[in-house]
């Protein structure tokens, strides 16, 4: 286990003050409001026209997915571009009283969010409405950490402590509850391996634009999922210590998603699984936490 600081308030609280805290992610108590996993992309002109575009940039991009980034016509780059650069817009959008789907921030750069839309757009057994429903729940899991990281005194600091672990937790169990473990765990997968592809399109590939270093960087997906699952030191060298917390914590999240919690009940799981499945760090992770992430990585 790695070192932990010590327990947040909100961890050992009674059920009414989970309550609060729930309430306070999503602003109100209403089970009506818009982040309630009832809400229907299809009903909203927004989503719409992100399922639209979604479908338009898969069907570009299934023109031309046999061929290697550099074999790309100029005019085919400016279509991708053009569709890229849409769908990005729409992830990145939020409105007044927050439907739209917002990024999960932090650690992702365009290029990241850019491979991982490239890869998810593409990937066999991801429709275009799983994929929207899987960014669509890093909203509420964005608002969950930062509430959590409020209320015990962490301000801002929503990466590598709890706030941290409740964001990816809260994220794979709305996923899981949503879409299934199975897909849930498909797009959390590709957002772990894009933040590395990412760092390698870009040093390999530094004068390209966006999308033939996103294009480029989702054809690196697949060696880096299938290598890490297949070498124990392949994995240790591939990801770091963010990342070793983040699996674990994805992971634990969509297996307490399969219980009988309530539907988006995630805090009242999360208080459940902090002392036996979640992880965080203040000085380091050990051997014992990256053996436990690799057996959750295959």
């Amino acid at each position: 286990m790695a070192n932990v600081i010590s327990v947040p308030i909100i961890v050992s609280a009674k059920e009414e003050n989970i309550n609060n805290v729930t309430d306070t992610v999503y602003q109100e108590s209403s089970p009506n409001h818009a982040m309630n996993s009832n809400f229907d992309f299809r009903s909203e002109a927004i989503n719409s026209n992100a399922l639209k575009a979604m479908e338009e940039y898969k069907a570009l991009y299934s023109d031309i997915v046999l061929k290697n980034y550099s074999e790309l016509k100029p005019e085919e780059i400016d279509q991708m571009s053009v569709h890229l650069n849409k769908l990005l817009g729409i992830m990145d959008s939020i409105s007044d009283n927050g439907t739209l789907i917002q990024a999960k921030g932090y650690d992702e750069s365009n290029l990241s969010k850019g491979i991982e839309l490239v890869y998810n757009v593409n990937l066999s057994g991801l429709s275009t409405l799983h994929v929207l429903e899987g960014a669509n729940a890093t909203t509420p899991a964005r608002k969950a950490g930062e509430a959590y990281a409020l209320a015990n005194g962490w301000g801002g600091t929503v990466w590598d402590n709890p706030a941290d672990a409740l964001r990816h937790f809260s994220w794979n169990f709305l996923m899981g509850q949503r879409i299934g473990v199975a897909s849930a765990r498909s797009i959390a997968d590709t957002h772990e391996a894009a933040l590395v592809a990412a760092k390698r399109a870009y040093a390999a590939m530094p004068g390209l634009s966006l999308t033939e270093q996103s294009m480029y960087g989702a054809g690196l997906i697949n060696d880096i999922i299938y290598s890490t699952r297949a070498s124990y030191s392949t994995f240790n060298s591939t990801f770091d210590n963010s990342s070793i917390m983040d699996i674990n914590n994805n992971s634990a999240g969509r297996r307490y998603s399969l219980r009988s919690y309530a539907k988006d009940d995630y805090m009242t799981a999360f208080n459940d699984a902090y002392w036996v499945d979640i992880e965080w760090y203040d000085t380091g992770v050990g051997s014992g936490d990256r053996e436990r992430a690799w057996s959750n990585w295959q």
